[in-house]
């Protein structure tokens, strides 16, 4: 086999401005060679993803080759990175998806079983098999449980795989090589990497401020690794194009529903520009138009600019607040609306409108469709209905706490006068808790719950596989208390949090 080689990249700004020349000539080029050791060794360990999950996008050296250039043109010319930074960053690259095939782990295919990931995409899978016979997972639907929980736990393992190591003939082989830069940069580069998994807020908590250089090399050689993260996060939510979905390949692979799509989405997409005119915009446009038949496909290129987009503009407010430099680009034109990205990302035959279901009066749809029609005309359904909400909650938590805890769970329900002319309804309990996403998501979403929401999955790993189900019936007990409340507000974090993490809800019918 052919031996991967570094490409273009070496050619770009971003590298030729940073690590290509200057003081510290001996130290540049450790990093560079050390770099291209690294860059061999992930090629090969990405050509395991499309062995394991060919319906995915590319993920293998040319990906690595597109993000550089992506990042080169976010940045734009007059971006300024230490060469330990290029290196961390340029690392980060080549792990943060690393971890999307069973070689990236030890054990393989039962050591991704044993993960709670799995569990709960089984259980899932199992929920929606009942009455149908089936209980085994064919070959098929192995194939999706891998993909669901590999894109699950791929983004926490890179944050171990600087230190990935195999045997060959009795000598052990790391994956990135120099002692030195392993032991200590391995660690940064892996939270780097995880870290595009990340909402952005989260990088200020767990990155922490400007580290320093290491022994040998210039002092002021220093690492900022929030300004690292941005970087990596916006140059792969924007690189959406068809470096991710090549023509041939893309026939080859015969793809069917979803991932077809994906793949037809991103073949469709030219490399994108930035605007001349306006500099801090980046500009994606189609190939081809995109037919009816290819209706799917664009809504899910216009979800992606839409994110990207998103990406783009909380990253730069955050580099902003930080006084870090900001990336040049910090948006995609068109990406707010479908009617905008029409023009750029064209159509034929058919024409986008963005018709979001809107609920003006919450009120009158809890009357219609959750109220009388569901519960009768008892008035006292509501508070039944919110102790289960919170006898749901305590039976989450048992199932989290350690088998040693004397936990048991508690519910208080009473009358409060405010002294006003209001009384409240309290209902209290001391079970899983909410965090913040699940108040501003799940909890108000009609007819959903937490129990049946991705967030589960995210934030409590293995409890759908515990196999309890919600007592509600319906997914709308807090809904139903507008039956009889004026307002309603909602105290909580989760159970494992400090107070630190509480946040209040409060909410109307009108």
């Amino acid at each position: 086999m052919e031996k991967p080689t570094l490409g273009h990249f070496e050619e770009l700004g971003l590298w030729q401005r940073n690590i290509g020349a200057g003081a510290a000539p001996a130290k540049r080029e450790q990093l560079r060679a050390s770099y291209r050791q690294f860059w061999d060794n992930a090629v090969e360990l990405s050509r395991e993803i499309q062995r394991d999950l060919p319906q995915l996008t590319l993920h293998d050296d040319r990906h690595f080759e597109a993000l550089w250039a992506r990042a080169d043109q976010l940045a734009g010319q007059e971006f300024t990175l230490t060469p330990l930074e290029v290196f961390v960053f340029g690392a980060a690259i080549l792990l943060h998806d690393a971890a999307n095939s069973l070689a990236a782990f030890p054990g393989r295919l039962a050591a991704i079983e044993a993960t709670p990931e799995w569990r709960d995409a089984l259980a899932q899978w199992a929920e929606r098999q009942e009455g149908s016979g089936l209980v085994e997972p064919d070959a098929e639907v192995r194939r999706v449980l891998l993909l669901d929980t590999l894109r699950s736990v791929h983004a926490e393992r890179a944050r171990d795989l600087a230190d990935f190591e195999v045997e060959t003939a009795g000598r052990r082989q790391y994956l990135l090589g120099d002692d030195q830069l392993r032991t200590h940069l391995g660690p940064l580069i892996g939270e780097i990497a995880a870290s595009h998994h990340w909402d952005v807020d989260t990088l200020v908590k767990r990155l922490g401020g400007t580290r320093g250089s290491l022994a040998g090399m210039p002092a002021d050689w220093t690492i900022r690794p929030i300004l690292l993260a941005g970087l990596l996060r916006c140059a792969d939510a924007t690189q959406l194009d068809q470096d991710r979905a090549p023509d041939f390949l893309y026939g080859l692979l015969q793809l069917r529903g979803l991932s077809e799509q994906h793949w037809r989405a991103q073949n469709r997409l030219a490399h994108p520009y930035v605007d001349a005119a306006h500099p801090e915009a980046l500009v994606f446009t189609s190939t081809r138009p995109f037919a009816e038949e290819d209706v799917g496909a664009w809504w899910i290129a216009y979800d992606a600019l839409r994110v990207a987009n998103h990406e783009l503009q909380a990253t730069d407010a955050l580099l902003r607040d930080l006084a870090l430099p900001p990336l040049q680009v910090n948006r995609i034109r068109g990406a707010e609306t479908p009617d905008r990205l029409s023009a750029l990302v064209q159509v034929n035959g058919w024409h986008p409108v963005l018709a979001d279901v809107r609920i003006s009066r919450v009120d009158r749809i809890v009357e219609l469709f959750g109220g009388e029609k569901l519960y009768g005309h008892q008035m006292w359904v509501p508070v039944r209905e919110l102790i289960q909400n919170a006898a749901d909650a305590i039976r989450y938590r048992r199932e989290l706490e350690p088998v040693t805890s004397a936990y048991s769970g508690r519910i208080v329900a009473r009358l409060r006068d405010d002294g006003s002319e209001h009384v409240w309804i309290d209902v209290e309990d001391d079970g899983i808790g909410m965090s913040e996403a699940v108040l501003t998501g799940p909890l108000i979403d009609f007819g959903e719950s937490y129990i049946s929401s991705s967030l589960v999955k995210a934030e409590r790993p293995g409890l759908l596989s515990k196999g309890r189900k919600r007592t509600g019936k319906y997914g709308i007990g807090f809904f139903s208390a507008f039956m009889i409340a004026d307002e309603i507000s909602v105290l909580s974090r989760p159970f494992d949090a400090g107070v630190d993490q509480s946040r209040t809800l409060n909410t109307k019918p009108h």
